[in-house]
């Protein structure tokens, strides 16, 4: 909680330098009797759309009149159907929101340049919500330590993945650069996958921090799973640390020095630090389309804050399964988090990604 707080103290200092004409502005916009539509980009009932209609719903109670916000699910294509639709059809006018997920945000650069008629880098974020992943093995698989898989560098250990591209591939570049042998099943739905992970068919395993402690972590206090890592969490002075809702577990930089000795380098290491500011640290974010108007902009950005900062909210537990313990990002700090990710996700490290896939995988992203 302490580091919610913080994060929200830089982002206070920040806002407090506005001028009295856009305060003004701000307080001139009212949605009374408007309904406002939230286009998600995956399918109901997933990870992306109960993040989506949790933000729409604190929305809700915070924007000027008290708009109904209405949720429109477009699945398909990575996110490219919704996001596709958001540009075109999205007018900047407050009433059309869109919550991206990690696949908007790569298929600029992997994706069918034909096919993608957006650039995320367009839009305006009111909040980036940055969403932990960890990997873990289990007693039946076999898995326990890091320490014991690598004692038998011979033997391919299996893990299912709902995707080639995203946090997929993180989790493959991450084991690949501790040495581990993984043979990984694509395209599996991550509730078959965890299944199958806990009949012992996949040694490995990985999720989100919410799902983590929803579906295993009573199984990891009985002893029958086994966190390896986190992902981490970047610090405003690009320092990355543990992940705030697994204080217990190390950071994968932590485990890849107890096992090499030295920090991370090289191709590979660039390449994960791109993959993870967009997979991890960017995300979950609610956009409005460019051109968008400061006031609007200004007033949809202090209704967030103020409704993801509300002390009941934040104590309750559909927020920490959301949301969990990573400080979310306003504003300008939203606008910083998606830089960084553009910055780092050059056409060189797609690349680079492009050749380490299928050489390794014989996969194609």
């Amino acid at each position: 909680m302490q580091g919610i707080m913080k994060g929200l103290a830089a982002f206070m200092a920040t806002a407090l330098y506005v001028s009295a004409a856009s305060i003004t502005q701000a307080a001139d916009v009212d949605f009374s009797g408007k309904r406002i539509e939230i286009i998600i980009s995956s399918a109901e009932g997933g990870g992306a759309d109960t993040y989506a209609r949790f933000v729409a719903a604190a929305l809700e109670k915070e924007l000027p009149g008290r708009p109904t916000i209405l949720a429109r699910n477009m699945a398909g294509g990575g996110g490219l159907i919704s996001a596709n639709w958001f540009e075109a059809n999205a007018k900047p006018d407050g009433l059309t929101i869109y919550s991206s997920a990690p696949s908007t945000k790569l298929s600029p650069l992997f994706g069918d340049p034909g096919n993608v008629q957006y650039d995320p880098n367009q839009w305006i974020p009111v909040v980036t919500s940055p969403n932990g992943y960890i990997v873990m093995g289990s007693k039946v698989g076999g898995t326990t330590s890091i320490k014991e898989i690598l004692a038998q560098p011979d033997k391919p250990l299996s893990i299912g993945l709902a995707s080639v591209l995203g946090s997929s591939t993180v989790v493959l570049l991450s084991l690949d650069m501790l040495g581990v042998n993984v043979k990984p099943a694509f395209n599996v739905p991550g509730g078959e996958a965890q299944l199958s992970f806990e009949r012992g068919e996949f040694q490995l395993n990985s999720d989100s921090m919410g799902s983590y402690y929803r579906l295993n972590g009573e199984h990891a206090k009985k002893g029958e799973v086994f966190p390896f890592f986190t992902y981490g969490y970047r610090q405003p002075d690009g320092t990355i640390v543990r992940d705030p809702s697994a204080p217990d577990v190390p950071s994968f930089i932590e485990v890849y020095r107890q096992v090499h000795g030295k920090d991370p380098s090289g191709p590979a290491w660039e390449a994960w630090l791109a993959l993870f500011e967009v997979v991890s640290m960017n995300s979950k974010t609610i956009m409005l389309p460019k051109g968008t108007p400061d006031d609007i902009v200004k007033t949809y950005r202090d209704a967030a804050k103020r409704a993801l900062t509300n002390p009941e909210l934040v104590a309750s537990e559909a927020y920490k399964n959301i949301l969990g313990e990573t400080p979310q990002q306003f504003g300008d700090d939203a606008v910083t988090a998606m830089q960084e990710a553009s910055k780092r996700l050059t056409p060189e490290v797609a690349q680079w990604l492009r050749d380490w896939m299928k050489s390794k995988y014989d996969a194609a992203i």
